[in-house]
């Protein structure tokens, strides 16, 4: 028998929004030497992203072990037996990234991707530091900004994408098998 297919609710990123969302908005802090990011003693609420996780201090660390979209990232120090699953496909926001901000853990594993992340973080929550990648060049750094994310998630359009896995025992065992543990 076939794997079911799980339906996962989704808002999808609007053509028209992606050069949008393809700059910085916030502080950008470029990198001394491209592709890398130093050591950096600026803290933030959320860190989103493998590489802004591993160089910044803040709170709640957000990671898909992944940089690019491909290349594969082996995150130090984060046990992935101890992050709480998210499962946002590319270029959406999912309903079930709202676990994000309900339960308030230290760190979580996104199954998918985790960009647009910063949308559902500054949804619910007002003037929290957010820190997050900008390959290639550094990190930015922004406050989040409720009135300004409900204006932009107002224009993404409903979706729903089907996921072909059983559980998300599957999931992590998966993605456990990608980074090597």
């Amino acid at each position: 028998m076939r794997n079911p297919k799980i339906p996962i609710p989704v808002l999808k990123l609007p053509t028209i929004l992606r050069n949008y969302f393809a700059y910085p908005h916030g502080a950008l802090i470029i990198s001394e030497k491209a592709g890398t990011l130093f050591t950096c003693n600026i803290r933030g609420d959320y860190l989103i992203g493998d590489v802004v996780s591993q160089k910044f201090r803040g709170d709640i660390r957000v990671i898909d072990f992944k940089t690019r979209r491909t290349k594969k990232y082996e995150h130090l120090g984060v046990e992935l037996s101890n992050s709480i699953l998210i499962i946002n496909p590319r270029g959406t926001v999912s309903q079930n990234s709202r676990t994000l901000t309900i339960l308030k853990k230290k760190k979580y594993m996104v199954y998918g991707e985790e960009d647009l992340l910063t949308m559902t973080i500054s949804l619910a929550n007002e003037k929290k530091i957010i820190i997050y990648g900008y390959p290639g060049y550094g990190a930015v750094i922004t406050c989040s900004d409720t009135i300004k994310a409900r204006r932009l998630l107002k224009r993404f359009k409903p979706d729903i994408v089907f996921l072909n896995k059983v559980s998300t025992g599957t999931i992590m065992r998966d993605k456990q098998n990608e980074i090597g543990g």
